[in-house]
């Protein structure tokens, strides 16, 4: 594997790491400052699954892009774009949903002192995203030729082949759906 690729596969657990760093400090500042939080079962508890699915995401994109890396699949990686992408507008919805949320609770101090942290985990999803999109293109170049060695230049083995690995993609997106319905 070249170097290139070795460095943008450690560029996902960076990203993963900050993600979770921030998601964990937001959510232990809510959970000290806001009262009641799990005592009933509320709406409130809607908040925490947000922060659980946004680690969550953060955990399968690593999974998602080495794999994709690893194995040569260009559908996979742009796949991650995709599924970042999803995180990220998660992580915008998240921001107005928890500034509804505490300013409903009269705790406007609350969200001003987490607002920079919430739009810092937007901005470095949204920056990654960007970054890897950018980086596609040039594994796109390189693994179709990896493609092109394996099935041959048979344009219907090619288009099978295609469709089986995004089927497979499917499949592997299919693993946080259930894991995201799960913890809801």
């Amino acid at each position: 594997m070249p170097l290139t690729n070795k460095l943008f596969c450690w560029l996902a657990p960076i990203q993963a790491a900050a993600i979770i760093g921030l998601e964990t400090a937001i959510f232990v500042y809510v959970l000290r400052k806001v009262d009641g939080v799990f005592n009933s079962w509320s709406s409130d508890k809607g908040v925490a699954i947000y922060f659980l699915l946004l680690v969550i995401a953060a955990i399968y994109g690593v999974f998602l892009l080495v794999g994709g890396v690893m194995n040569g699949d260009t559908i996979q990686i742009l796949g991650f774009c995709a599924f970042n992408l999803f995180a990220m507008s998660l992580g915008i919805f998240r921001y107005f949903q928890i500034k509804e949320w505490l300013f409903d609770k009269l705790m406007d101090g609350v969200f001003y002192a987490i607002r920079s942290q919430m739009i810092a985990s937007v901005c470095v999803m949204g920056g990654v995203t960007v970054v890897y999109g950018v980086m596609s293109y040039f594994w796109y170049t390189e693994f179709g030729w990896e493609i092109y060695k394996r099935v041959g230049a048979d344009m219907k083995i090619r288009q099978m082949y295609i469709n089986y690995r995004a089927l497979v993609l499917l499949l592997k997106m299919d693993f946080f759906v259930f894991a995201g319905f799960a913890v809801t």
